[in-house]
């Protein structure tokens, strides 16, 4: 069965309380699932967000990237020990979420063009 979803990328880079009103509007609209993007915070404010897409019967799915300074293939050790740190707390987050894929560009910085 093929399940429809949408980025809340959309209307911001962190979903907050502010945007949980939203919710029952994008079922209303046909919507299966959420897809959300994970830049900051910690899993308790995740497992919030899970619960609200919950009592709106949405699914969820979740996007990070790699800064610069989380580059995951940088030549610096430390970057590469925080991209891995960070990858780690997303998919933490992602966990809270309840979310089973977690995507977007988290092999490398977005842009990031060795020679």
């Amino acid at each position: 069965m093929m399940q429809l979803g949408i980025n809340f990328l959309l209307w911001t880079t962190h979903v907050a309380e502010q945007h949980f009103h939203l919710f029952p509007l994008l079922k209303k609209a046909g919507f299966d699932g959420i897809e959300i993007p994970l830049t900051i915070g910690n899993t308790a404010h995740y497992q919030k967000i899970q619960q609200a897409l919950a009592d709106e019967g949405l699914a969820c799915t979740t996007t990070s990237n790699c800064s610069p300074d989380k580059n995951l293939i940088s030549a610096n050790a430390n970057v590469r020990q925080a991209g891995l740190d960070h990858l780690k707390w997303a998919i933490d987050c992602s966990q809270a979420l309840g979310s089973q894929i977690l995507g977007g560009p988290i092999h490398s910085s977005p842009a990031y063009l060795p020679a």
